[in-house]
């Protein structure tokens, strides 16, 4: 019976870090107005506040199976735990603009890593009459997210002030450390490979110049242009070296099931849909 709470304490002590990312995202924009004061910055300045954490979660995510094969869950965990929680302590009490950017990056170091490693554990442990199950847990998550951050900022934003978003953060993340070091177990054994770091590099200047592009969008059609071309050559790029590499980062070959695609297309407009919507 202790072993059968195990996985949904996992699942929770790993989805909290991608709540928690979501949750401080969308709670942030409720702020922009006022950091803008406070920090005598523009709107498009302080919207680095959201595009850094996105930047950095983007660029973690593809080194998921990597890490995966290399650490065990436990301590990828941990990790993932002591970078989210040194980004909200940094953010907590950040004296400028380009602390509070810190902080986020750091954030979507922790959110990076503990993202992918909650869906892997729920893939590798769940029994099958229970897949859909937990998966749906695993999703309920981070789905509610987006509507609690709006409620959560603007409430705290006017009674106690915009770092209440961060020092609140503290207790429920020391909540899932203590539940996750109970629940997660490496249940496979390790398969450490070489590190594809040119494989990495290109995958994340794709995905990351394209963020980029698009948070100039509203500001500077040259420079959304600019980054756009910039990330259209770094995916030629990307593409020729993993026709070359025996171990990439990214399988991108499951992309030619045209069923596989049609499912993951479906998944992206609907999660594009629903946060876009929450913003």
């Amino acid at each position: 019976m202790k072993q059968s709470y195990k996985l949904p304490a996992a699942i929770f002590a790993t989805g909290i870090l991608s709540f928690g990312g979501v949750v401080i995202e969308t709670a942030m924009n409720i702020t922009f107005p006022q950091l803008m004061k406070l920090f005598n910055v523009s709107l498009a300045q302080i919207q680095w506040v959201t595009t850094a954490y996105l930047l950095v979660l983007t660029a973690m995510i593809p080194l998921s199976a990597f890490l995966k094969r290399s650490f065990s869950a436990k301590k990828l965990f941990v990790t993932s735990v002591g970078c989210f929680l040194l980004g909200v302590i940094i953010d907590a009490a950040a004296p400028s603009l380009s602390w509070l950017i810190l902080g986020r990056a750091f954030q979507g170091i922790g959110t990076g890593i503990s993202l992918p490693l909650m869906f892997n554990i729920i893939l590798e442990q769940a029994p099958a009459n229970k897949l859909g199950l937990l998966m749906g847990l695993g999703n309920f998550v981070t789905a509610t997210a987006p509507a609690i951050g709006p409620i959560y900022g603007g409430v705290l934003t006017d009674t106690w002030g915009w770092r209440m978003i961060f020092i609140l953060m503290v207790p429920l993340i020391l909540v899932a450390l203590l539940v996750g070091c109970w629940s997660i177990e490496q249940h496979h054994p390790l398969h450490p490979t070489k590190f594809d770091l040119w494989g990495w590099i290109t995958t994340a200047a794709v995905f990351s110049l394209s963020i980029t592009a698009f948070s100039f969008l509203s500001t500077s059609l040259l420079k959304f242009i600019i980054y756009s071309i910039l990330a259209l050559i770094f995916l030629a790029i990307m593409l020729f070296h993993y026709q070359k590499s025996t171990a990439p980062i990214l399988n991108w070959n499951s992309l030619k099931s045209l069923s596989f695609s049609l499912h993951l297309s479906s998944y992206f407009i609907g999660q594009f849909v629903v946060l876009g919507l929450s913003f």
